[in-house]
């Protein structure tokens, strides 16, 4: 990951959680004041050398809707450098507040989306925010994140697991309920489960089965996780004095038709400066995500692990500019710069639109791959679509800010007709996310759907030689005489019965002898990687597709010729007095044609004298 000082970037980091994207928590993005010196209202931090064990500490958070409400603590040590080298962890015993849990009974421990939850001393000041839980599931143990680091703006690596002394195991274990052995096993970051808005589990489902199906293929795309849950954006509008002290607070990195977000807990607010969290969320550094208030709904309980805090998010108030090793901080006022994620699909006389704004490049492919097969669900209402007619523009900057655009126009059709479609722009998303000084700007989809699935079905390929046309295939290969025409059909079927396309090529000296091939692919047999290292390659690829309602006829040597994306590497005949002939390819694509074409065929030629 790279930064920029005049511009923080839109990105991820490249490793995901378990839920798909990484989203965590952020911190501060200005030094840290000295004593005393905050603007009045400001929290002051409570020293942590100053703690005793057994001192009694009180804490907000929010349980349902959007109040905070009051809990207690007790102090039971600290553990020096306990989150990092220079950032020691308090340990507290939290006496949970209570939960009403839908059918019934008791969360069990700390839940995910405390995290931020500020504790106070007796005096008013903060001591720090709920961070960390027990690794051994749900606890009412949490570490603290002392509240005079937060704002240090720590960069250390995070850990996925912090480690719990013996001595400190057994302080624990005298005192609660959890055993030496399960304290030993170490603290972990409250991790923020990552919702997504407006996509049905099913589609998450799916999702998860199709990378699957392509980590078979040797194809890992990190984007291609399935989110933990599925959450609600909230129609209520922005509201800044929701962002409290223990109230909610969400990061995003997309907010629209698809909300990509998790929610935690805010430590303070000075200003119009918030901390919350307590650990990162991306570990990113400067960035820009969405800052938002949110309201629960209920905390899930759990029983293998930490319970978790579903939440519906609202409106942005402001930007998360500081992702760090202390905790997440950003601004209330202006909002993120975001890429522009629109669509318009149609089918049968009815248009959906749709708009989402993407903070983070990252989460561009994951915004796009949502908000596409969303928007097919609602459309389609579970009919099964036969064929799509699909356009997608990208537009940005590059490296040195000139702007550019990309266009493909391409059609699908069959029962993987979604998935190609939504998969094809997403790859492209992002591939184009990954290179170093390319900025984009919008991506927009435009696509039209129909129920009926109707292809060109290539059924033979056809010569025509001594006054009439001949199937040709391995069995029966091309014969032509040195010099001469090679005359070819290919005989497609479809709905409105067969349709021919005739191309025609020189063939070479007699030299090449069965040097030479014919390959007919279709591009729906194609595979477009998105392995580009620039935006040059990019505009290759794009200028370079074979539509899957194209047809491409290649002739040429074996070394040339391409069958299904892949080359053949045979070794041509020549005689042993002879030089090996000079490579050639000479290609032949067809217009689009109305319907996705389908077939292939890969035929050797036999030159004659």
């Amino acid at each position: 990951m790279t930064r920029s000082t005049s511009r923080p970037p839109r990105r991820l980091a490249a490793g995901l959680a378990a839920s798909g994207l990484l989203l965590g928590a952020a911190a501060v993005a200005t030094a840290p004041s000295p004593a005393g010196a905050a603007p009045p209202g400001c929290d002051q931090p409570f020293p942590t050398a100053e703690l005793e064990s057994g001192q009694v500490l009180s804490g907000l958070t929010v349980v349902k809707g959007t109040e905070p409400v009051a809990f207690e603590g007790t102090v039971i040590g600290v553990l020096d450098d306990g989150i990092a080298s220079g950032l020691d962890m308090i340990m507290v015993d939290v006496e949970l507040p209570d939960i009403e849990l839908p059918g019934g009974g008791q969360a069990g421990g700390i839940w995910q989306g405390m995290s931020g939850s500020p504790l106070y001393a007796a005096d008013g000041r903060v001591v720090g925010a709920i961070s960390y839980g027990l690794a051994w599931g749900p606890s009412p143990i949490a570490g603290v994140t002392p509240f005079g680091d937060m704002e240090e703006f720590l960069e250390a690596d995070p850990a996925p697991r912090l480690p719990v002394p013996p001595a400190m195991a057994r302080k624990i274990a005298a005192r609660t309920d959890v055993s030496a052995a399960q304290a030993g096993r170490g603290m972990r970051e409250l991790t923020v489960p990552l919702g997504v808005s407006g996509v049905s589990q099913r589609t998450l489902d799916m999702l998860a089965a199709k990378a699957e199906q392509l980590a078979k293929r040797g194809v890992k795309r990190p984007y291609l996780k399935s989110a933990s849950y599925r959450l609600t954006r909230s129609a209520a509008a922005a509201d800044a004095s929701a962002i409290v002290p223990g109230g909610n607070l969400a990061t995003t990195a997309s907010y629209g038709d698809v909300t990509m977000g998790g929610v935690g807990t805010v430590t303070s607010v000075c200003g119009d400066r918030v901390v919350g969290f307590g650990h990162p969320a991306y570990s990113l550094g400067a960035t820009s995500l969405g800052l938002h208030p949110a309201d629960a709904v209920y905390v899930q309980p759990d029983p293998a692990g930490a319970p978790f805090k579903l939440a519906n998010i609202s409106a942005p108030v402001g930007t998360i500019d500081d992702d760090r090793r202390a905790a997440i901080a950003g601004r209330l006022g202006a909002l993120p710069e975001a890429i522009a994620l629109t669509s318009a699909l149609s089918l049968d006389g009815e248009t959906l639109t749709g708009r989402t704004d993407v903070y983070v490049e990252d989460a561009a492919a994951d915004a796009v791959y949502y908000q596409f097969s969303a928007a097919h669900e609602r459309l389609l209402d579970n009919d099964p679509m036969g064929s799509e007619l699909l356009t997608w523009t990208i537009t940005g900057t590059d490296p040195a800010g000139a702007p550019f655009t990309l266009r493909l126009t391409d059609r699908f059709a069959g029962a993987d007709a979604l998935w190609e479609a939504a998969y094809g722009v997403a790859d492209f998303a992002w591939g184009l996310s990954r290179l170093e000084g390319v900025e984009m700007t919008s991506i927009d989809l435009r696509a039209g759907l129909s129920r009926e699935a109707r292809t060109l079905d290539i059924a033979r390929v056809e010569q025509h030689r001594n006054g009439s046309w001949t199937t040709v295939n391995n069995k029966t290969p091309i014969q032509v005489r040195a010099g001469r025409t090679i005359r070819l059909r290919l005989v497609m079927t479809g709905p409105g019965g067969k349709t021919y396309r005739k191309v025609s090529f020189a063939a070479p000296a007699a030299k090449y002898r069965t040097a030479t091939r014919v390959s007919v692919t279709s591009g729906s047999n194609q595979w477009n990687s998105t392995s580009f290292k620039n935006l040059t390659g990019a505009k290759k690829l794009v200028a370079s597709t074979l539509r899957n309602d194209q047809v491409r006829v290649q002739y040429g040597t074996n070394d040339k010729v391409q069958y299904a994306g892949d080359y053949y590497g045979e070794e041509m005949y020549f005689r042993a007095d002879r030089k090996r002939p000079k490579s050639f390819l000479r290609t032949r694509t067809s217009a689009p044609y109305s319907h996705v074409v389908t077939g292939a065929a890969n035929i050797k030629v036999k030159i004659r004298k």
